[in-house]
Formats: C-alpha cells, sequence, structure tokens
C-alpha cells in the first residue's frame, strides 16, 4: 500500500500549502501517483504541483518547491525527493519500505488490497439492462465487464455496493415480443418491427399452451400470460448467459413495479412526478404532461406522459431514480451503451429537479465493440438473433478472455475484439499471457517443493538481497497495486486494472528469463521465493476482481 501511504503524505503536504495562502476554500484536485516512464529514474512521481498551479494561479515550479520542503519531513519512506520542470515531483524510496510492502502483501494473503475507503457508503450500481426481448449481444458483454469490475473494485476498497438490472418488462417492446412469439406460434409473417431470431421460434414451442390459449381466445388476461411467460423466457436466457460469464446481479428491478401502488397510495411514477410538479419542473401542453429538461441543458422538453395518457419511457426512468434515491444510495452509477449519451441531460437533470445533489449519479457510457478476426471484420452465425450474441463469444473464447479483452480499454474507446488472438496460448494474447504468468510462479513453487525447499516465514527471509532492477521494478508495482485500485474507483474506469497486470507480468517475466530463482545461494532463493509469493497473490487478486481466473498450471 505504499502508493496510498504516499497519497496520505501528499495531501497533508498540500494542505499546509493552501492554508500559507488562506485558500482553505480550495478543493484539493485529482492528482495521480504513478510509477513515471522508463527514461525517469525515480520510483513514483506525481502532477500534485501542476493541479495546484491552476487552482491557486502560482508558478508550479514555486509550489513544486514548496512541497518538497514539506514532503522530505517523511524521511522514514524516502531517499529523496526531487522537482523537475514543468513541475513534476519524483520519490525514491527508502528500499526498506519495498521489503516491508513484500511482508505485508504475504501475511494479507487474499485480502490484500482491501480498505475501508468507502466506509459506511452505500452505492448502486446498474448495468446491462437490456430489454428482455432476445439474447444479450457483445456490447452487453463490455457492459457486464465494466460494471462487474467496478463492483468487485469498490467492495475490495469497502463500500457496500449492490449490482443491480433495471428489466424493462412495459411498453411497446413487449408487445412486440408477444405479437412475434404469436406470429411464429401461427406460422405467419412477423409483424413489421418485430423480432425474428431463431430464439423465437424456440420461445414459442416452449410457450406452446400459453400461446395457443391467447390465439383461440385473446382475452387481456391471456395476453397478459403470453406477456409474462415470455419476459420470463428471455430472462431465464439472459440469466445464464451472464452466470456463465461470471456474474450474478444482485437485485431484478421490474419497470412494471414502479407502476403498481398500494390502496390508496400514488404508484412510484405518480409520486415522482408530482414531486417534480412541486418543484415547477411539469407543465402541460398540447394536452401532453412535460418535464422541463432545458432547464438542465437539454436541447428540448420531454414528454413525460402523452395525450392519449401513455406514459413514455423518461416517465420511467425519472421514477426508478427517484426510487433508487429513496433507497438510501450515497451514490448511483449507470452504465449504459454510447447510444444513451442524449439521455445524460434529461436524466441527470430530473435527479436535480427532485432534490436530490445529481453529483450523486454518476453514468458511465461505453462505445461499441468490433469483433475482427485477424484483423479482419467478422462474420458470424447469427442464428439466435439479428446480431452476434454474447453467448457465441463466450462458447467460441470462453469468459476468462471475454471479459479480459472487454476491459482492455477505456470505455469511451471502441474496442476491437480479435476471436483468434483471444484462443492464442502465446504471450500475443493478453488475457493468456497474465494467466501464464501465475502459473509459471506456481511451478516454480513446485519446482521447489520437490527439491525439499520450505518458505520461509515473512520475518526469516532477508529480502534486502533483492537488489537486482528487475526486483526493484517488481517490488515497485506490487507497491503501486492498492493505489491502482483507488484510481480505478475514483475515476470509474476499471481498464487500468488490466493494463497493470500486463506490465506486472511482463516486467516478471523479463526478470525470470534474467535471473535464477532457485540457486545455490539458499537466503538468495528464500527471498526471491518471498518475492514471487507476493507477486502471485497480487495478479491472483487483480484477476479475481477481473473475473478472470488465476491457473495454477497451463
Amino acid at each position: 500500500m505504499i502508493k496510498a501511504r504516499l497519497s496520505e503524505i501528499i495531501d497533508k503536504a498540500a494542505d499546509v500549502i493552501v492554508q500559507k495562502r488562506g485558500r482553505e476554500d480550495i478543493k484539493m484536485p485529482l492528482y495521480a501517483v504513478d510509477v513515471p516512464p522508463g527514461n525517469v529514474k525515480a520510483d513514483f512521481a506525481t502532477n500534485i504541483a501542476l493541479m495546484l498551479s491552476a487552482k491557486l494561479g502560482e508558478s508550479s515550479m514555486v509550489i513544486a518547491g514548496e512541497l518538497v520542503t514539506e514532503l522530505v519531513k517523511a524521511e522514514e519512506l524516502f531517499e529523496a525527493v526531487k522537482f523537475v520542470k514543468p513541475g513534476f515531483i519524483n520519490f525514491y524510496m527508502n528500499r526498506k519500505v519495498f521489503y516491508e510492502e513484500i511482508k505485508k502483501i504475504n501475511k494479507s494473503g487474499e485480502n490484500y488490497g482491501s480498505g475501508d475507503f468507502g466506509r459506511n457508503k452505500k452505492i448502486m450500481i446498474e448495468f446491462v439492462s437490456a430489454n428482455p426481448t432476445g439474447p444479450l449481444h457483445v456490447g452487453h458483454g463490455r457492459g457486464a465487464a465494466i460494471g462487474d469490475s467496478m463492483a468487485n473494485i469498490m467492495k475490495t476498497l469497502g463500500y457496500d455496493v449492490v449490482k443491480e438490472y433495471y428489466v424493462n418488462d412495459v411498453g411497446n417492446q413487449i408487445d412486440m415480443l408477444t405479437d412475434s412469439l404469436a406470429a411464429r406460434r401461427r406460422e405467419t409473417a412477423i409483424p413489421e418491427g418485430g423480432y425474428e431470431g431463431e430464439y423465437i421460434k424456440i420461445a414459442s414451442g416452449e410457450m406452446a399452451g400459453e400461446l395457443d390459449d391467447y390465439l383461440q381466445k385473446p382475452t387481456p388476461e391471456n395476453k397478459e400470460k403470453v406477456r409474462r411467460s415470455g419476459v420470463e423466457l428471455m430472462l431465464r436466457d439472459i440469466k445464464k448467459d451472464l452466470e456463465d460469464f461470471g456474474l450474478k446481479f444482485d437485485s431484478w428491478f421490474f419497470e412494471s413495479t414502479l407502476y403498481r401502488k398500494a390502496e390508496n397510495e400514488k404508484n412510484e411514477i405518480e409520486q415522482a412526478l408530482e414531486k417534480l410538479k412541486r418543484n415547477n419542473y411539469i407543465f402541460e401542453q398540447d394536452g401532453a404532461i412535460w418535464f422541463r429538461s432545458t432547464s438542465f441543458g437539454d436541447d428540448k422538453d420531454r414528454v413525460v406522459i402523452k395525450n392519449d395518457m401513455s406514459k413514455t419511457y423518461l416517465a420511467s426512468d425519472i421514477a426508478y431514480h427517484y426510487d433508487k434515491f429513496k433507497r438510501g444510495f450515497d451514490t448511483v452509477i449507470n452504465i449504459w451503451g454510447a447510444d444513451h449519451h442524449g439521455y445524460i441531460d434529461r436524466v441527470k437533470g430530473s435527479v436535480t429537479a427532485m432534490g436530490y445533489d445529481s453529483v450523486r449519479l454518476k453514468i458511465l457510457l461505453y462505445q461499441l465493440v468490433n469483433l475482427t478476426r485477424e484483423g479482419k471484420p467478422v462474420v458470424m452465425s447469427k442464428r439466435k438473433a439479428d446480431y452476434v450474441t454474447l453467448r457465441q463469444v463466450i462458447d467460441e473464447v470462453g469468459s476468462d478472455a471475454c471479459r479480459f479483452f472487454f476491459l482492455m480499454r477505456n470505455a469511451n474507446t471502441p474496442l476491437d475484439f480479435d476471436l483468434e488472438l483471444a484462443k492464442k496460448q502465446s504471450q500475443d494474447n493478453p488475457v493468456y499471457y497474465v494467466q501464464y504468468g501465475h502459473a509459471r510462479i506456481c511451478s516454480i513453487f513446485k519446482e521447489a517443493e520437490k527439491a525439499g525447499i520450505k518458505l520461509k516465514a515473512e520475518s526469516e527471509s532477508n529480502l534486502e538481497l533483492l537488489n537486482e532492477q528487475e526486483e526493484l521494478e517488481l517490488m515497485k508495482r506490487l507497491g503501486n497495486y492498492s493505489g491502482l485500485l483507488l484510481k480505478c474507483c475514483i475515476t470509474v474506469e476499471p481498464h487500468h486494472l488490466t493494463s497493470y497486470l500486463q506490465d506486472l507480468v511482463g516486467v516478471f517475466h523479463s526478470y525470470y528469463a534474467k535471473h535464477r530463482i532457485i540457486g545455490d545461494n539458499e537466503e538468495l532463493t528464500a527471498a526471491r521465493l518471498q518475492l514471487l509469493k507476493a507477486l502471485a497473490i497480487v495478479i491472483k487478486n487483480g484477476l479475481k476482481i477481473l473475473g478472470v481466473t488465476a491457473p495454477e498450471r497451463m
């Protein structure tokens, strides 16, 4: 947790600088603490002086100099602290700090990286939330990997996290599902705008009884039975795909519950719109009810109740967010596909209009996934739907590769997913490369066991023998793990963890190629095994957060 300790010391030094200027109004900027590029010999570097410079309107070099004066007071941590143009501060750590971190990792084991940063904070992450009208596609898979990994990261840091799937079981898309199932059962043409995948034919067979009753007697009651059964069947397959992807939701919230009400009470849609009306954000025009979303940056006001009294999707979304905050979540995170971009202002605006701080609602958009084979656009059978399904990709490359590849890029960047690369058992395949690193370490321990070498207790090993450059690089990166998780949490960007693991394992493979782990020097062997034990723990813990297995042999 070296990086976490560094951040604490930097925070204190920055507070001194701000207080000297009587600027307690300054909010601490979001600064970075990272392992610097290879051409910089320091162990860690920070841009805090540059960030404070922008806040204070002063020279970043002057601020950096003052910060260094404060930072060097923590002399037990540093050999030196220096600043360079245009204001970066470089830390040269006391090697004992790294040795102590290795001991801490090995003592903590699977709990290493855990913290209380999010203690007493309740978070909801809502993601995937695909309409229950067909199989999940690969884009949903990317959203699923991002959401589940973010939940794991936040749980590791002490947050109370609820993962929720919002089921749109009301509206035109469910009517079209019902009509499509009925048409397939009658063996007539699917209605325009309906669902034509093979899965509709399979589902209509499973629902033969309900569909036959409905077709023979098309009453509202029989239609409702078909609607419910259709949604249940679609959700059954969606849940199965997600479970095979390694994901289980804590909560499945059905849109239809927003329309239900106890006797003499208003339903949640009515309650939410009434609250907006009291706050003067609802008005009537042309026989419809409108939300004044232009007050919050939207390009036009939006209808919530049409002139035929039917509710729009926005009405449900407003009520759903009203319900989220009523449930007491400190922060709500929505992970949506990029096609929802236009929805952000109106949904965040509705949160503000209801009296909640919209900062408590974070919305992360993710871009499309482009499937390729060796760089060429992929052509896959679309037997189950009119798109490539997540199930097809899981079946071809496996859940581990799926999840790792979906998390290799920033969510804001379109993702090229090479199916052939994801199946390769070589260092070119990123997930295989990281998993093989863990398996290689496990094989080294088996080799040591065969040689009769027992791993010593952390306190009995002379870790000061670890002085090779690659050893120092490994220890430096291991000490960065907890801070890396915090960075992922604050930025809502889990892809930093896949990059970290690839870098960490890359240094290990170089180390293994240059140095013998098990040698004639017993003390050096013992120290190196301690380092590898810590390395295996961090790799395994990191992969677990990503939902990827850490095999002991490959």
